[in-house]
């Protein structure tokens, strides 16, 4: 009885490491994830990146300090002066929150490995996808050259294929 009480109680401790370790597996892979996204946005574009324990439905949504008022600021200022100031609002305090449970984030951290390029598109239309959300997206015609190039590398597209058909 002893010893089983021994036996079991030696279990718990080795399944509590294991999953101690796959805790910290898991953190190191999302923070790298994390960097990697930031880094692919440009510092300049975000505050922060860091992965998000909420529970929503979406891959990633920013987070952002007095969102009422910002938004209030950015609609008064100057036509000639609207990109300059939503870059320079949103890198002060915008904070994108990542997902870990969607999808989407989950089959970015393969896709960065393997379509580095593709990837950097995903990211950037996730980011852009979060600011629309939250009401804080300047020019949403500044992302369709991206949609495209998201498009043409879903569908694998190539230049000769529709150059072909163009000429039938």
């Amino acid at each position: 009885s002893v010893r089983l009480k021994q036996l079991m109680l030696n279990q718990l401790i080795v399944i509590n490491q294991s999953n101690q370790d796959t805790r910290r597996w898991r953190n190191r892979r999302e923070t790298r994830l994390a960097t990697w996204f930031r880094d692919a946005l440009g510092r300049e574009n975000v505050k922060e990146v860091k992965m998000s324990d909420r529970q929503h439905s979406q891959p990633a949504v920013v987070t952002v300090e007095n969102l009422t008022q910002l938004r209030r600021y950015l609609e008064m200022a100057p036509p000639d002066q609207k990109e300059a100031s939503y870059k320079y609002l949103l890198h002060n305090n915008v904070v994108l929150e990542l997902n870990p449970t969607n999808p989407i984030i989950k089959q970015l951290v393969s896709l960065r490995e393997s379509n580095p390029e593709v990837a950097e598109l995903v990211a950037a239309q996730l980011f852009d996808n979060a600011l629309m959300n939250a009401d804080l997206v300047h020019d949403p015609r500044r992302m369709v050259g991206r949609i495209n190039k998201l498009l043409k590398a879903v569908t694998d597209v190539k230049e000769s294929d529709v150059e072909e058909k163009e000429s039938e």
